[in-house]
């Protein structure tokens, strides 16, 4: 069983407490940002096909809250990692697009790429090794690409 496909969609962005947010890596003054578009600009599935047209990603947190089968692979990762809390997070990006800045994760990420296909830049040498929530950074571009 596949743990979400793309025809399901228009099933999800329809769950009346579903929350998301639709982004784009921009660049602005020589540096990576973020632009976010604001929930009353993609209320509706037509708005968000429309922001995806124009390399927007949408993002819903806590999908292991809102799909059954991805809560069913959160749950038995939490087993058998033995880790109190596993989370997910959906992440629908164009072809060619990027959804975020350069950055770090202070928790510790595993990434199932479901569809498509996107390079992954991962740190070789990072700044700083086992960082916290309080260490949440956003390196400088020249950070990021360190060899």
């Amino acid at each position: 069983t596949q743990l979400i496909k793309m025809d399901d969609l228009d099933r999800l962005l329809k769950q009346p407490e579903l929350k998301y947010q639709v982004v784009k890596k921009t660049w602005r003054d020589g540096r990576e940002w973020v632009a976010v578009l604001q929930p009353e600009q993609v209320d509706e599935l037509v708005k968000v096909s429309a922001a995806l047209q124009l390399q927007f990603s949408l993002v819903v947190n806590r999908m292991h809250q809102q799909w059954p089968s991805i809560s069913s692979i959160a749950r038995k990762l939490e087993t058998e990692s033995e880790f109190p809390r596993v989370s997910s997070n959906l992440y629908l990006t164009p072809p060619n697009s990027t959804a975020f800045d350069s950055h770090w994760d202070f928790m510790d990420v595993i990434i199932i790429q479901v569809v498509g296909k996107k390079y992954w830049n991962v740190a070789k040498n990072p700044t700083v090794y086992l960082s916290t929530e309080e260490l949440k950074y956003k390196p400088s571009v020249e950070e990021a690409n360190q060899p």
